[in-house]
């Protein structure tokens, strides 16, 4: 099953994923993808019924994150208009309609061990 995604990127169109049958997608709901060299939020926006590449360049969804869609039909037709006469990225676009507390950031967390086998409570200056 293949999934297109907008990401709330600077580029104006979306990302074919393919998602597991055991998630139970939605149209409306966030999930996170691998993109470049990080997990990135997106919003599940369409089911295509066939894709113009190979199937083993795409990557596969991690995980659903709501369990309902948060995003109705209503919604989202607004926000297509909106991405359309502003020529804003539809993901740019839906995660500025979410309410503040119902934002999830993408983080990229980078850590060097002093010693490749060891870990940070081996360190002697690692602080609890």
């Amino acid at each position: 099953m293949f999934v297109e995604i907008a990401l709330p990127i600077k580029h104006q169109g979306t990302f074919t994923y393919e998602i597991s049958a055991k998630l139970k997608p939605q149209i409306g709901q966030r999930v996170l993808v691998p993109f470049r060299y990080r997990v990135q939020t997106g919003y599940i926006v369409d089911f295509p019924k066939s894709i113009s590449f190979e199937r083993s360049k795409l990557k596969k969804i991690e995980e659903v994150i709501d369990q309902q869609p948060i995003f109705s039909g209503k919604f989202f037709k607004f926000a297509r208009w909106l991405s359309r006469y502003y020529f804003c990225p539809l993901g740019i676009v839906l995660k500025a309609m979410l309410p503040a507390g119902s934002k999830i950031e993408t983080l990229q967390k980078i850590s060097l061990l002093s010693q490749p086998n060891k870990t940070k409570t081996d360190d002697p200056h690692y602080k609890k």
